[in-house]
């Protein structure tokens, strides 16, 4: 980790030092030429690759070639000033390089003093096609796809392109003086914008003169009509788009046309041991130049094709873009549709705001590539993008004296070592904090796509969407918390812990989200907390997972006043006879029931407290047997006001009363009040409770211990006790 992190420092004070002296230098303008595809303020404008022979050295497949085996062809020569023409032979051997004419003749350099010409097999019976394709290798605009002969130009040929390296392919131009007959296309077609994709087929070029050094050529743009507005034409960009280019000779000037019969030996050598006989066909084709002019397609985004790792050409793209043809938006740019750049528009995807290194400071760019290495530092230290750079006073400044040391050997020797330590560390937080992406995903995500609809909601300004936010974030940018998740308002939104789990209670809370600002969970009632986690004030907690809190029976002031007792008194009236909240054999003996409840709700029947309650357990109970179930418990309001007994909601507690708590027995072990009743002089079924019974809150340990104080009294104990 440290050679490589030095190495990049010391391209960086290069850049540092080259930006200090430039304005010294009188050649420091000349080192990196201007970029065509920005102006000279930094703005980006369109660039377009030059315009070349794309045919120029590439390899032409051909359906037919002469010389395979030997052969001997005859042509007619004109010789101008009114001489007659003469017919010359020769012979064709592509075993012998002086005597043959191979296919790579027709891409070669073409010149006048060293014609070459590649030349087909004679030709002699119907059909007379014969095919050249030409592989671009990449897609390429052309404007025009020429053909200069050595051969009479044919009487028909057609001209084919493809735009998917070959798979399939469309007719782009037809020759013929009978285009019906060959092609079954009228002559000569009118082209609307409505048709402007349409191949025409023409009777011009196909004449027989010139015996020699006749050209066809065909210009893709002549006569459509948007040509003079192409920029804003998708249907004539698509039209001059080809991958491949493919001429098919389908028909040649034939021998009587040409006035070389069969038999006819005129202007030949009769010594020639391989003349023209009556079987010997006279007419081929022959090309000395195929030529495709055109420029490499980047859709205005580069101004120069190169070659990948894989010997592909490929556009060298600017303006963020990226792929073959500088077709899409890189990573991270796609807060705008990607489009083709115009002369009046670059319509660059947006740029990226990239932080590089230079010694001691920190300096950015807005140009610098989205993934760049060693040697594009370099380049970017060094190169156009220095005017731009300054101080950025958050990353790589000088350790302070205090992290250095505070002086003395142990010191110096202590901030030799936390330097070294932070140069470690250094590189991974520089490099983790060197790119702010356009998207502004607030560095939650690594991934944007681009929404059409979002983009024109937005007034045609953004588009772009996050994807896969992490860090517990979601939305367009990652701006807020997902559900289940918070923000930690005291970290940025930029943090990897800006969002906070919500922790909600699972019993407490009535789900699992809460407020994306304070973290609060929705509590069901009587709950309270952020997550919800325990009784509000009032409450108490109960054994139901539906309503864990039950609110706190109130007790009815008007009917501790009215009673005999002050509340003031309770402390006396309440008072316990020593020992009264143990049991023991003796205290069971005296008592007319002892049962195990759980308290369900209260109501108030005029001056006495109506508890509703389950019987769970029954340990002792004389008279009429009870049962275990649903039962009611009474407790005067003077008894439960002082909290003696002292009775919860929804808890368990140890009931031990006797017959003088009431009136006495009736239908059960105790009396109630009637309704409106003062006293309990009128009869209801029940249990009765006052501070004289013993009601404590249960344990379980009691169980084994009534049990056994229940069969001592099975066996006539109680009456000794």
């Amino acid at each position: 980790m440290r050679e490589p992190w030095r190495c990049l420092l010391c391209l960086c004070l290069l850049a540092c030092s080259a930006s200090t002296h430039s304005a010294t230098n009188p050649f420091a303008g000349q080192q990196t030429p201007p970029d065509p595809c920005y102006d000279d303020t930094g703005a980006a404008r369109r660039c377009i690759p030059e315009f070349i022979n794309a045919a120029f050295g590439k390899e032409v497949m051909v359906s037919s070639v002469c010389g395979r085996p030997q052969s001997r062809s005859c042509s007619v020569v004109e010789r101008g000033d009114d001489r007659p023409s003469v017919r010359t032979c020769q012979i064709c051997d592509a075993a012998d390089p002086r005597r043959s004419h191979p296919a790579s003749y027709l891409t070669d350099l073409n010149s006048a003093h060293n014609l070459t010409c590649w030349q087909s097999e004679n030709l002699n019976i119907s059909p007379y096609n014969v095919t050249l394709t030409l592989s671009l290798g990449k897609k390429f605009e052309i404007t025009y796809v020429s053909l200069q002969f050595c051969s009479p130009r044919p009487e028909s040929l057609a001209i084919y392109k493809s735009m998917d390296y070959g798979k399939t392919w469309m007719p782009y131009q037809f020759y013929s003086s009978q285009c019906r007959r060959m092609y079954n296309r009228p002559n000569k077609a009118t082209i609307t914008k409505q048709n402007e994709q349409e191949a025409l087929c023409t009777d011009g070029h196909t004449d027989l003169y010139p015996l020699s050094g006749g050209l066809i050529a065909f210009s893709t743009l002549d006569g459509r009509p948007s040509g003079k507005d192409f920029d804003n034409s998708p249907v004539l960009q698509d039209w001059v788009t080809v991958t491949d280019i493919r001429v098919v000779f389908s028909r040649p000037q034939l021998p009587r046309e040409l006035g070389l019969g069969a038999g006819s030996n005129s202007g030949g050598r009769d010594d020639d041991p391989m003349a023209v006989t009556s079987a010997l066909p006279t007419y081929f084709y022959a090309v000395g130049d195929f030529q495709v002019g055109g420029r490499c397609k980047c859709n205005g985004h580069a101004s120069r094709c190169l070659k990948d790792k894989e010997s592909k050409l490929v556009c060298d793209c600017k303006h963020n873009t990226e792929g073959p043809e500088c077709d899409r938006c890189k990573p991270f740019h796609y807060d705008r549709p990607w489009q083709r750049a115009s002369a009046r528009e670059a319509n660059e995807c947006l740029p990226i705001l990239a932080l590089f290194g230079c010694g001691t400071k920190l300096f950015y760019s807005p140009v610098l590539p989205l993934s760049f290495g060693l040697q594009k530092v370099q380049s970017a230290a060094l190169g156009r993008y220095e005017p731009r750079a300054r101080h950025h006073p958050s990353l790589m400044d000088p350790p302070s004296q205090r992290e250095r040391g505070d002086g003395g050997k142990d010191g110096q020797e202590r901030g030799q070592r936390d330097e070294t330590s932070k140069r470690k560390r250094q590189p991974a937080r520089v490099f983790e904090m060197l790119f702010h992406e356009t998207c502004n995903c607030n560095l939650h995500a690594r991934r944007c796509r681009f929404n059409m609809e979002l983009y024109k909601l937005s007034g045609r300004k953004s588009g772009g969407v996050c994807m896969n936010c992490r860090h517990n974030t979601a939305g367009r940018h990652c701006h807020y918390c997902k559900e289940g998740f918070y923000r930690d308002m005291a970290r940025p939104i930029t943090h990897r812990r800006a969002c906070k789990a919500c922790d909600c209670h699972p019993v407490g809370a009535a789900g699992k989200t809460c407020n994306q600002t304070t973290g609060q969970c929705p509590c069901k009632d009587g709950v309270t907390g952020i997550t919800c986690n325990r009784c509000a004030k009032g409450y108490q907690q109960s054994r139901s997972p539906v309503a864990p809190c039950i609110k706190i029976p109130v007790v009815n002031p008007t009917a501790v006043v009215s009673s005999t007792e002050e509340p003031a008194d309770c402390e006396s009236y309440c008072k316990p006879v020593k020992g009264n909240l143990k049991i023991n054999m003796k205290k069971y003996c005296k008592k007319d029931y002892a049962v195990q409840v759980n308290v369900l709700d209260m109501e108030t029947v005029g001056d006495w407290a109506k508890f509703s309650i389950s019987v769970v357990s029954v340990y002792k109970s004389r008279g009429e047997p009870l049962k275990r179930g649903d039962n009611i418990l009474w407790v005067h309001m003077k008894d439960l006001a002082c909290k003696c007994p002292k009775i919860q909601m929804s808890k368990r507690f140890l009931v031990m009363g006797g017959s003088d708590g009431g009136t006495g027995p009736g239908t059960g072990p105790g009396v109630g009040p009637g309704p409106g009743a003062t006293n309990p002089g009128a009869e209801r079924v029940g249990l009765v409770a006052d501070k004289n019974s013993l009601v404590i809150q249960w344990r379980d340990v009691w169980t084994r211990r009534l049990r056994k104080f229940q069969r001592k009294e099975k066996k006539g104990k109680c009456s000794k006790a």
